[in-house]
């Protein structure tokens, strides 16, 4: 009986190496996202939007991940004068940012639910920015003059999160947290938050 007892420690770990060692083919994301420029603590210019990922594993540890989001951000309308015929007009202003980024993801899947992971992306950010004005104040009836401008750079994030497996195809992503680099206009160090559903196809 003391054998089979010193054995069972060794079966328990063995069967949870077994089901650790199942890797999909295919692993997709899609949840929420912000983004934070610059400093942490300046929450005026957070922009809200959604992040999507596909992960192909080509290792237990390794795997390819193309990475899309886009973030947007209305700023409130605002008055002021018009320096050269000094009526006053309305501004109303409206960015986004996009990012495509491809590179490898590590996953220590030791553990039969949770996954870390950390990724390492490169690729491409495309930011726009435009402003509507209208005037004079009042009557606003004149038509809006809309002004656009954008800038496409390199965009790079490093980072990480923690998936938690809810079943054999469903996954929940706890967190993600990367720092993302972009050069459009001029370079921009930014904070990105993701968290949603993953889902899991196949097994290898």
């Amino acid at each position: 009986m003391s054998r089979i007892g010193n054995l069972l420690p060794l079966i328990a770990l063995f069967s949870i190496s077994v089901l650790a060692q199942e890797i999909p083919r295919a692993e997709v994301f899609g949840g929420y996202s912000f983004i934070r420029p610059g400093s942490l603590l300046d929450r005026s210019q957070v922009r809200h939007g959604w992040n999507a990922s596909l992960t192909i594993p080509v290792r237990k540890w390794l795997g390819i991940t193309s990475d899309f989001d886009g973030f947007y951000k209305e700023y409130p309308e605002r008055s002021f004068a018009d320096p050269f015929s000094n009526v006053m007009l309305m501004e109303k202003a409206k960015t986004s940012f996009h990012s495509f980024l491809v590179g490898p993801q590590f996953s220590w899947r030791r553990h039969p639910r949770i996954t870390p992971f950390g990724q390492l992306l490169i690729g491409v950010g495309y930011n726009s920015s435009s402003k509507e004005t209208r005037g004079p104040v009042p009557p606003l009836i004149e038509s809006p003059s809309v002004s656009k401008i954008s800038d496409t750079g390199l965009a790079i994030a490093a980072g990480g999160g923690m998936d938690l497996k809810l079943n054999e195809k469903v996954s929940f992503r706890l967190f993600q947290a990367d720092y993302l680099n972009d050069q459009t206009f001029g370079a921009s160090n930014n904070f990105r938050f993701a968290t949603g559903i993953v889902f899991r196809f196949g097994k290898k």
